[in-house]
């Protein structure tokens, strides 16, 4: 009997903790991290300047059409326009209600409100339907006896009567001959079953009017009215053409009430002075005051009412005001200027924050999450436009002043500073604020005549020279590594004039060397 070998088995060792089960692994919690984009949410394309941005809001209403009337609660006058308004409203209540012919002429200088508040009476007063407050539910309503007039309209009397008018507004800058009012006027009103007929002169047109009087008041009104003086025809038969409209708004045999603007003051006395023959042909006078500083800003104050924020400062709207009402009183010249200087700050902004992202990503930094501490931007952050972008505007469009103009109204600081700019300038075209601010305290101290300046108020004044149009500030990136943004500085003048202007004065001769 063989005996087949048995091959040991090998021995396994046992450690301490072979006894005890094996715990399963526990599964490991990730983290959870929140990465956001280097750049800002609030990025010029998607937040700031978007479509429903108050930026956009507020150039929006400071357009030139947007409406005035909202801001007054007195029935369809513009602000600070309630007298004028009133006496326009006297005007067409006498003439409308008596079925008689009168004229009315409007003058002011440009951006008054005239045009503004004749196009707001007409849109509110003389309505297409005959609707009346005062008409009860069961009464009738009133036809108009010639309904086949063009332009037909009801107007409400004082009293809740309502009148069938005929109301017409042209614009005398589209006419090329002076004549061809009376065609205009003509087809404005004809009958649309009527005959084409050619309207070349007053009397023409009074046969046209004369059946209707009456029963129908015609209301013409002629925008820009001493346009017609300024035709390529003579001005014998511009003149004519212009006594023979006030001359029909006063024969007893048509209802014709005329009313004229003109930005012209003197056109009554020059070429209305034939009608002193009888003073009951003379037009009655309405002039449009140049608004004021301070209607001005109340005007702009309750137009940016109606927006979440308002986006400029009280002081900045002042001074545009101020401006402009020292200049022509024009309204609409103040919503250029604070439309401008939006576009500015939008403009400025938009190349900051581009510029901002660029170097960001030309870093090549990771995404940081929200852990991190990242600058989130706020609302508050955007600022409000200031003085200095009011000055820019009216610096590059609107400032005409010669540079020997705006020098002299600056006091010897002022001076000093904006000579020792202008020679760290010479050193360094690239010159920030803050050099501009170390050449200054290197060049004073050196003379023992004037004391340096601390830093703010050295900013202050060169705020102020950027509100007179002598330099400009804006922020840039500097060179070299640290790619920060720096405030740099320039000047804006004609330096022949400066020179002429400093050398007058003995203690800035070393500082222009």
């Amino acid at each position: 009997m063989s005996v087949m070998p048995i091959t040991p088995t090998k021995r396994i060792r046992r450690t301490l903790f072979d006894d005890v089960p094996a715990t399963p692994p526990r599964p490991l919690k990730k983290k959870r991290l929140l990465f956001t984009s280097i750049t800002p949410e609030s990025s010029p394309e998607k937040l700031q300047f978007g479509p429903q941005s108050i930026f956009l809001r507020t150039k929006a209403l400071l357009q030139k059409s947007s409406e005035l009337v909202t801001l007054n609660n007195n029935g369809g006058a513009l602000p600070a326009r309630t007298k004028e308004y009133e006496h326009v409203m006297k005007f067409l209540s006498e003439s409308i209600s008596e079925h008689k012919s009168d004229s009315l002429y409007i003058t002011g200088p440009p951006g008054t409100g005239k045009t503004a508040q004749m196009d707001m009476i007409i849109r509110q007063k003389f309505q297409s339907l005959p609707l009346s407050l005062s008409m009860s539910s069961s009464a009738h309503p009133p036809r108009h006896t010639n309904p086949h007039l063009q332009n037909l309209s009801w107007f409400e009397l004082p009293d809740g009567r309502l009148e069938s008018v005929a109301v017409t507004s042209i614009n005398c800058i589209s006419l090329s001959d002076p004549s061809s009012i009376f065609q205009k006027i003509f087809d404005s009103f004809q009958d649309l079953n009527g005959p084409t007929l050619q309207i070349k002169n007053m009397h023409q047109l009074q046969r046209f009017l004369e059946p209707y009087h009456k029963r129908t008041t015609f209301v013409v009104v002629l925008d820009e009215m001493d346009r017609l003086l300024h035709s390529n025809t003579n001005e014998t038969q511009s003149v004519r053409t212009i006594l023979e409209l006030f001359l029909l708004a006063k024969l007893p045999t048509v209802s014709f009430v005329l009313i004229g603007m003109a930005n012209s003051l003197d056109m009554k006395d020059r070429f209305l002075s034939r009608l002193n023959l009888n003073r009951d042909l003379l037009p009655q006078t309405i002039v449009f005051q140049p608004y004021t500083a301070e209607q001005m800003y109340d005007i702009i104050i309750q137009k940016l009412s109606s927006l979440p924020s308002i986006i400029f400062q009280p002081m900045a709207i002042r001074f545009a005001a101020k401006k402009c009402a020292g200049n022509t009183g024009d309204l609409r010249k103040l919503f250029d200027v604070l439309r401008g200087s939006v576009e500015i700050y939008e403009l400025e902004n938009r190349l900051l924050l581009s510029s901002m992202s660029k170097s960001m990503r030309s870093k090549q930094v990771p995404l940081t999450p929200t852990t991190s501490p990242v600058k989130q931007p706020s609302s508050q952050s955007q600022g409000k436009i200031g003085l200095n972008y009011i000055a820019k505007v009216f610096s590059k469009f609107m400032n005409n002043n010669s540079t020997r103009t705006r020098i002299t109204k600056l006091n010897i600081q002022q001076k000093l500073i904006l000579c020792t700019i202008i020679q760290s300038l010479r050193i360094n075209l690239d010159a920030t604020i803050d050099e501009s601010f170390d050449h200054y305290i290197k060049v004073i101290t050196k003379t023992d005549t004037l004391a340096p300046l601390q830093r703010n108020e050295f900013l202050e004044i060169c705020t102020i020279l950027e509100t007179c149009g002598l330099v400009s500030i804006k922020k840039t990136k500097c060179k070299g590594k640290t790619k920060r943004f720096v405030d740099k500085i320039d000047v804006d003048l004609d330096m022949r004039e400066f020179y002429d202007e400093m050398t007058k004065i003995s203690i800035l001769k070393p500082f222009l060397r």
